[in-house]
């Protein structure tokens, strides 16, 4: 991962990477945010390599990372619940 031109530069010379993800987008996290965030599990985290991720079709990808750890997607509410 990087936020460098130079890095971008690279992918467009001979002999660059033969593969590779651009994803533009902003993130800003405030002091202990993304602790916090991890702990409420609002991010899943998977242990997909990255031959994995670059191989398969852009819209198979969040399918993929939730089975590489076991989890059903299928299975899982698009909202949550109030007790």
């Amino acid at each position: 991962m990087s936020a460098s031109l130079d890095a971008l530069r690279v992918l467009g010379r001979p002999g660059g990477p033969s593969q590779w993800l651009v994803a533009l987008g902003y993130a800003g996290w405030g002091p202990g945010q993304l602790d916090d965030e991890l702990h409420r599990h609002g991010w899943h985290i998977s242990d997909m390599n990255m031959a994995d991720l670059l191989d398969r079709p852009a819209h198979s990808r969040w399918e993929a990372a939730f089975r590489t750890t076991g989890i059903d997607p299928r299975l899982i509410a698009p909202e949550s619940g109030h007790a």
